[in-house]
């Protein structure tokens, strides 16, 4: 490895250091507490480093969100998919429970994700070709199609319908955040029946 192959994996290394430090404090204190500071405290570094890597809060932010789609995509993405090789169907609704498990796992990044409460650019919320978060809406919009490839489901505009879907499974997976007490009986029970009854019903 040359020398500035491994200065290059150091910086790397170091940025995601800082990521993952701010998905800590975000766990932790929430957004509003998100700062440099507390970043850098949690990874023994100064603050200045820091806005070596980000120039502000926002910088970081939209960073973070980035981030944030990445792990999405890759829990969605580790789904074994030979499992439904003859199932698409089945493969479609395990990525919707997938969906609401991460959301309910990572309370604080799945608001950061999907409310426009923090202050970033609306650009940052728009599905931009090759962002992560266009990478995960189309992991749900290519489930549809392959449902409607293989005849398992008849729809005219798979793009809408994963919309329509995400809309579902984005309130359960609030209610299930926000509303931990919400009478749902068994929830894992609960979660398959509604994304059974959100696919069958297409």
């Amino acid at each position: 490895m040359s020398s500035i192959e491994r200065r290059d994996k150091e910086k790397n290394e170091l940025r995601t250091k800082i990521l993952e430090a701010a998905k800590e404090v975000l766990f932790e204190k929430g957004f509003d507490n998100l700062t440099m500071r507390a970043i850098a405290e949690r990874i023994d570094y100064s603050p200045t480093t820091i806005y070596l890597y980000f120039r502000n809060k926002t910088d970081l932010t939209e960073n973070l969100l980035e981030y944030a789609f990445e792990q999405l995509v890759n829990t969605i993405g580790s789904i074994d998919q030979s499992m439904y090789a003859k199932n698409p169907v089945g493969l479609l609704k395990e990525g919707l429970i997938t969906y609401i498990r991460y959301g309910v796992d990572h309370p604080h990044f799945y608001r950061m994700m999907t409310t426009s409460i923090i202050e970033i650019s609306n650009n940052s919320l728009t599905l931009k070709e090759g962002s992560m978060n266009e990478k995960a809406f189309a992991f749900l919009e290519s489930g549809v199609q392959n449902c409607v490839d293989a005849g398992a489901i008849e729809v005219k505009d798979s793009r809408s319908i994963a919309s329509m879907l995400w809309a579902a499974i984005h309130g359960l997976t609030m209610i299930l955040i926000d509303i931990p007490q919400f009478p749902l009986g068994d929830k894992d029970a609960f979660v398959k029946a509604y994304t059974d009854m959100l696919v069958d019903k297409l």
